[in-house]
């Protein structure tokens, strides 16, 4: 009886490693496909138009216009009187505070926004850290960089019927972090140039 038991508690054991071991390529596989549909995503956009509600770890929050143009062209235009503007154009982020006619540049390689804005979408690379997740619909992409001027994270989160960018959440080398959900986007538009342009205040 003893030998029974043992002999079934073994079989037991060895199905449980055998169908772990079988499961581990497909969950690799998996990951790399999330990372897949989600390069194919950025790569099908011409323009997207979405308005934003952005929160952030201080409890601080906004709302605006995110305007895209890939590749390499954007702008979060944000309600209110400040006339505040992020706009990302020639490889650089400038931040645009119209209310006190001041403009901030910043080269987009030192920003979290620089891998889902090149020319040819790359979200795996040497230089970070790629990790991928799934739970109740959403497929989270998330790119991790430890060192230099673009450390910290950005996580991208798309709805998965249908595959679709729905948030992005950039957390930096501090900790602080900014959440960005976009609703009622709109694809293919034709926009205007001057909302790519930086104003000159001088």
């Amino acid at each position: 009886m003893i030998r029974r038991l043992n002999a079934t508690l073994t079989s037991i054991i060895l199905a449980s490693i055998c169908a772990f071991m079988l499961a581990m390529p497909a969950y690799a596989q998996t990951s790399q496909d999330v990372i897949a549909k989600a390069e194919r995503w950025f790569e099908k956009i011409t323009t997207m138009r979405a308005q934003f509600i952005q929160i952030s770890s201080d409890g601080s929050s906004a709302t605006g216009t995110l305007y895209l143009r890939r590749p390499k062209q954007m702008r979060l235009q944000y309600d209110g009187d400040g006339k505040l503007a992020l706009v990302v154009s020639g490889g650089w982020l400038h931040v645009d505070e119209g209310a006190k006619e001041q403009v901030n540049s910043f080269p987009i390689g030192s920003t979290p926004f620089a891998p889902m804005l090149r020319e040819d979408i790359q979200l795996r690379s040497p230089k970070f850290q790629t990790t991928t997740s799934q739970e109740n619909g959403v497929a989270v992409v998330k790119i991790i960089q430890e060192t230099g001027e673009a450390a910290g994270s950005l996580t991208l989160e798309f709805s998965e019927t249908p595959f679709a960018l729905r948030r992005w959440i950039i957390e930096d080398a501090v900790g602080v972090t900014t959440k960005v959900t976009l609703q009622n986007p709109v694809f293919g538009e034709d926009f205007n140039n001057f909302l790519f342009a930086v104003p000159s205040y001088n």
